[in-house]
């Protein structure tokens, strides 16, 4: 099986050189059996050119836009739990589930095995934890052939997905 993840997270942003951009098509997926489950190019490419219009205007132009949706900060170990703080929020967090429940998170111990995460709002930081794990040293959101995160900014742009570097 191909792996999709590293195709359809293009670092934001994508080149050193000034006034450009990258933008992920993750929250667009087409499923399909073929190329792991999931096209590489989405049928609905209005959505991606909408943000990279957004992003265009803010990183080439200077305009005062929400351009992206929110893009991972740092993190911090709180005993057994990691907390998440991100840029790009625009005026708040949004949960697209009508329980409130975050989806798309993992988190990991020093062995580097993931495990899928509790997570939760909590003002602008979301929090993550698993029973299992009371020593976590990393965490992910979103990283998988078919994400299916819910975490926006109030803007309706999707999270950036994660995939905290760790030595």
């Amino acid at each position: 099986m191909t792996d999709n993840r590293l195709l359809t997270d293009t670092p934001v942003p994508a080149s050193p050189r000034p006034a450009s951009f990258g933008m992920p098509a993750r929250h667009q997926p087409d499923r399909w059996p073929g190329f792991a489950g999931i096209r590489t190019h989405p049928k609905n490419k209005q959505d991606v050119a909408h943000r990279l219009v957004l992003a265009a205007a803010k990183v080439a132009y200077g305009e005062s836009v929400v351009y992206s949706g929110p893009m991972y900060q740092s993190m911090q170990i709180e005993g057994d739990r990691i907390r998440i703080k991100f840029s790009n929020l625009g005026s708040e967090l949004l949960i697209k589930d009508k329980y409130g429940y975050v989806r798309g998170f993992e988190i990991a111990s020093a062995d580097g095995m993931y495990v899928w995460a509790q997570a939760r709002q909590d003002g602008h930081d979301i929090v993550v934890s698993n029973e299992a794990i009371k020593q976590p040293v990393t965490v992910r959101y979103d990283w998988s052939n078919t994400p299916d995160g819910n975490l926006f900014n109030a803007d309706g742009l999707p999270a950036i997905s994660i995939q905290d570097r760790w030595s």
